[in-house]
């Protein structure tokens, strides 16, 4: 999709909230914050030039090749992390572009303090972050490269989110 889109790509991804949907995909509930964690490892390394190695907890691969690349081989495809948990903080501030903490506005301004302390906490400064506005609407923001930039503005308790950037 990458290909197909020029280099566009964002995946956006979430542990899910619901024990069915772990049970489907045959990951325990309790286990898929760290299986998740490892599936991001496993797919940063299929997207790196060259055959990929991975020996994890979950997943192992010796010389797999995975093609297509990424556009741009030499940089991590964009990631933007959902959930507006500690787990879900710490997974954006490791391994993220994005964070989508599903926030109202009040919430907001105490989880921005929180999301700054675990990007500390993997050496990305407060600096990294943009902290463009979604409204909750059914329409899609304009989305680019470098993060979201909703033409919308913020109005009433609405949802947020924040492209990181530097990883």
């Amino acid at each position: 999709i990458d290909q197909l889109s020029r280099g566009r790509l964002i995946a956006g991804l979430g542990v899910g909230g619901l024990p069915e949907e772990n049970e489907a995909l045959g990951v325990g509930y309790d286990n898929r914050g760290p299986w998740s964690d490892e599936f991001i490892e496993v797919m940063y390394e299929l997207w790196s030039p060259g055959p990929a190695d991975f020996d994890g907890d979950h997943f192992q691969m010796t010389g797999l090749v995975a093609a297509p690349k990424p556009v741009d081989p030499s940089s991590r495809l964009a990631i933007w992390i959902g959930g507006g948990g500690a787990a879900a903080r710490r997974r954006a501030a490791r391994y993220g572009q994005g964070w989508h903490p599903v926030s109202t506005l009040t919430a907001f301004g105490p989880r921005v303090a929180r999301m700054s302390e675990a990007l500390a906490a993997e050496g990305r400064g407060r600096d990294a972050i943009d902290p463009p506005a979604r409204r909750a609407s059914p329409t899609f923001p304009w989305w680019n490269r470098d993060g979201c930039r909703s033409p919308m503005p913020w109005t009433g308790d609405q949802d947020a989110g924040f492209s990181v950037h530097g990883a």
